[in-house]
């Protein structure tokens, strides 16, 4: 990362604008080809048409993070569906997510298109595993129109609880959670804006458990 910081400065003070500098900085470790790199961000400097209202370099690096783990990643052959995370109901982040009440109005599910959830069998309410690369959370589904194809939602906030308090095995992507907390899913790379993690970057799969 200090590296593409780097190049990214030097990249300014050669003369290209403040969005070519930033994604031509980061265009090798994608396998992104440089003259692409300029072309594609050469009017996003000075903001978008040059009137100064959105950053060039905040535009690249959204252009960045869209490429990490989205529409065009080989994962997709093993991960088809895109993982986002939304705010529950009952939850403050993750207070109040041990009231019984509180999930009983709002329980933790995983949300997914009503023809996806028919194509993979799915039905309201099975318990499903979701994987990512990084791990494997279990909770039910809420079958719904009110998201799109290929995209899955799970609240954030979820407590973790893995199958096995083994300390040897704890943490690792091959201890399930039976908790639905997308923490397990999630990547650990810093998003270029909040630097958070990216948890609408995720490439997953889900089947019934």
């Amino acid at each position: 990362m200090d590296d593409c910081v780097t190049r990214a400065r030097e990249n300014f003070l050669r003369g290209y604008s403040c969005a070519q500098a930033v994604l031509l900085a980061f265009a090798p470790s994608l396998g992104m080809e440089e003259e692409f790199a300029l072309r594609l961000s050469s009017s996003f400097g000075a903001g978008m048409g040059r009137l100064r209202e959105v950053c060039g370099a905040l535009s690249s690096l959204l252009m960045l993070e869209g490429l990490l783990e989205g529409y065009t990643d080989p994962l997709r052959a093993e991960y088809p569906f895109q993982l986002i995370g939304h705010h529950g109901k009952t939850r403050t982040h993750s207070s109040y997510g041990n009231v019984p009440w509180m999930n009983s109005v709002a329980p933790q599910q995983c949300w997914i298109n009503d023809l996806d959830a028919a194509n993979l069998g799915i039905a309201q309410d099975d318990e499903v595993i979701v994987s990512t690369e990084r791990g494997r959370s279990k909770l039910t589904a809420k079958v719904t129109n009110r998201i799109m194809p290929g995209v899955v939602s799970i609240p954030q906030g979820g407590w973790y609880e893995p199958e096995t308090r083994d300390p040897e095995s704890i943490g690792s992507p091959d201890t399930l959670d039976l908790g639905g907390c997308i923490s397990v899913l999630t990547s650990v790379r810093p998003t270029p804006i909040s630097k958070g993690n990216g948890v609408h970057s995720n490439l997953c799969k889900i089947e019934k458990a």
